[in-house]
Formats: structure tokens, sequence, C-alpha cells
């Protein structure tokens, strides 16, 4: 059905060759039917099991293009945890009816501009932006096989995934970097702006990595980024790796990881969340008919421009908000 929607867990420390997932059974309060584990594992083997001293992946990225699921890079772990190395590969499948996956999952082209020379990168943070029309995914900064953090961002048409690396199907390296380099960072798309310069035909991207965040306007595949003033998304004092971070209805949110100052190898985990609400610029309201008779009913729909978007022209420039 087009209406179900499920949400994964792919990998990861403690059962990296397993994926579960759970379908969200109310969209309004996010309840959750019974978690299942797939038939199909990480490693190429078959089963539910319960066993989790197997192959996986684990501090990879992960995204959906339609029911399309991808998996990039991160840590190849071997016998649930008895060793592990950073990989360049780039694995896919298929969901299918019900939530489950339709196959094995099938590795395509790795991370690498040329299709020789393999980037290995692991604890990144990957997002889905459109520009002018066409779909990209991007790796922003993580950490290499040396164990090096990196500042680079790298992306590839979405529609080029599963092709070969023959020019066209490559990854690309930006030229504009993270302006520092970085890993266990997370980051989440938005149209909120806190620079001068209005985002038209383009969203902002925000990454969130210790006390900072940094934006860029992605109205071009290559953006400049900025650093956002201090405590405007993450009140002051607070640091945050490990963490994850999304985007829903334009309010952004910054969930749990872990908040010391030096990123801690095994530091105490947080269940605290930050959320910034969108700003409301201006409201239309529409009433169709204008004018009701006693027990007479009408349609009301109303438009908010959002985030220091120029009110009534938001309305027309795709800057209203969803709702």
């Amino acid at each position: 059905s087009t209406n179900e929607v499920y949400i994964y867990i792919i990998g990861g420390n403690g059962c990296a060759g397993k994926v579960s997932f759970a379908k969200i059974v109310d969209h309004d309060i996010g309840l959750l039917g019974n978690w299942q584990t797939s038939n199909f594992n990480l490693d190429g083997t078959m089963g539910p099991g319960a066993d989790c001293n197997t192959d996986g992946v684990a501090s990879g990225g992960a995204f959906i293009d339609g029911n399309t699921v991808y998996l990039i890079g991160g840590n190849y772990i071997v016998g649930g945890g008895a060793g592990s190395s950073v990989v360049s590969e780039v694995r896919w499948n298929v969901i299918g009816a019900n939530g489950e996956f339709t196959q094995n999952w099938q590795l395509t082209t790795p991370i690498t501009l040329d299709g020789t020379n393999m980037i290995k990168r692991a604890r990144f943070a990957t997002q889905v932006v459109e520009v002018s029309g066409i779909k990209y995914v991007y790796i922003f900064g993580g950490v290499d096989e040396s164990g090096s953090l990196r500042n680079t961002v790298y992306r590839k048409e979405i529609s080029k995934m599963q092709e070969p690396c023959l020019g066209v199907g490559c990854w690309s390296s930006n030229s504009n970097n993270l302006p520092v380099s970085m890993r266990n960072l997370a980051s989440f798309s938005s149209l909120l702006s806190y620079d001068a310069v209005s985002c038209l035909n383009g969203r902002y991207v925000y990454v969130v990595h210790a006390n900072k965040v940094y934006g860029a306007c992605f109205n071009s595949v290559d953006p400049q980024w900025f650093e956002i003033p201090n405590t405007e998304f993450l009140p002051g004092g607070i640091y945050k790796y490990r963490h994850s971070s999304a985007s829903l209805n334009e309010i952004n949110y910054v969930i749990g990881g872990n908040g010391q100052a030096n990123d801690p190898p095994n530091g105490p985990a947080e269940k605290t969340i930050f959320y910034v609400m969108p700003q409301i610029t201006g409201l239309q309201i529409d009433v169709d008919p204008s004018t009701i008779f006693i027990n007479g009913e009408a349609t009301v729909e109303v438009k908010a421009c959002i985030n220091n978007n120029p009110f009534p022209n938001c309305l027309t420039n795709g800057n209203a908000a969803p709702d």
C-alpha cells in the first residue's frame, strides 16, 4: 500500500549484520507497530535468527530513494566485533510488501572519483539534497582508514547510484569542503536561514558538530559554508557528537548523542532532544465560499510564510510552510 511507511535500523554496533524494521501505524503521534527482523542480512546470508556474531556494517550512512534503500561506507565488522575495517562499499536493496526487502543486499559502484582509487569513509553525515531539479546524495566529513578526521564533501546523482563508474557514474568532490575536519556529526536540511542572503530556489543544509553548527545554501551543488551564530540551534555550553539530526515540517531536531566536550570513545550517552520551530512571517487565509449561510459549510485554507521569507511572495516561490 502507498500509505504504508516503515522505519529501519540497518546494522550498527551490537548487531552489525542485522536489519530491523517497524511500521509507522499512526503518523500523528508516531506510534510504531512491532519490530521485525529482516530475512536479508548485510553479510549476504538469509534468515532472521538471533545470532549477532556475524559480519555486518556500522558507522555508515543510509538514505532511501523511492522504495530503494542505500547503505554507504562505514566500518565493516567481522564476527560481531572481532575486527573491523573502514570500507568504500555501497549497498542497496528494494523494499517490498509489508516492509520486507525483496532480495539479498547488492553491491554497486563504491565511493570513488575515478573507478580505481577507492575512498574509505566512516562516521560521516549523509544528506539528500535536490539542486535544480536533480537529487544528489552528499557525504560530509568522517574518518578514513588511517583514523584521520576529514573535512571533505562528496556527492553523487541518485539516479546514477546503480550505474557503473565510467566517468558519469562516479562520485564528485566538492571544492567547498567543511570549515573543519570532523567525525560523528549529523546533518539536516531546512528552509531556515541565518545568513543575510535568501536561499531562493534551494534549501539550506546544516551540519551539527561539537558546539558548532555550519550551514550552506544548496542552490548550487558546491555552496559556500558559513558558521551559524552561537546558540541559534543549541543552548550555550552544549556539545554534540554521535547524535542524530532531522527536520520534519520545518521543525529541526538534534537528538541524543554524546554531550562531552572532547568526544571520548566510550562517553556517556544522552537522551536529550533539542528542537527549533520555524518563525512565521505572515499568514494568508482563504475561505471558499466567502459567504456562508446558516448551517452551510466552507473550506478554509491557511498558508504560512516562514523563516524570514518575505510575505506574500513566499507563497508562490516555494518557501511556504508545508501545512
